[in-house]
């Protein structure tokens, strides 16, 4: 079974533990735990993370590789396209 086919199997309410984390998105434990501490991703309790995390941590990935963004760089960008995509929904909803 491929990651990618592994990943799409897990169910979202599922917690990870920081390793199982690391090792599905191929990136150090303490890379996780800098995204934390900065606020870009939330454990559940303890170093249980929601399964959902996966796809952020993507996307700090790519903002970090992409555009050479250090952790605080790539928690504002993240708001930022959280903010973009929050306004985009009002502005369908308000037709």
């Amino acid at each position: 079974m491929t990651q990618a086919h592994h990943i799409s199997l897990l169910d979202e309410d599922e917690a990870l533990s920081r390793e199982e984390l690391a090792q599905l998105c191929h990136v150090e434990a303490a890379w996780i735990d800098e995204l934390a501490s900065h606020g870009v991703i939330t454990p559940l309790a303890g170093t249980r993370f929601s399964a959902v995390t996966i796809t952020t941590l993507h996307k700090a990935r790519r903002l970090e590789q992409d555009f050479a963004l250090n952790i605080p760089g790539v928690a504002l960008a993240l708001d930022l396209l959280d903010e973009i995509e929050r306004l985009r929904t009002e502005l369908r909803r308000r037709g």
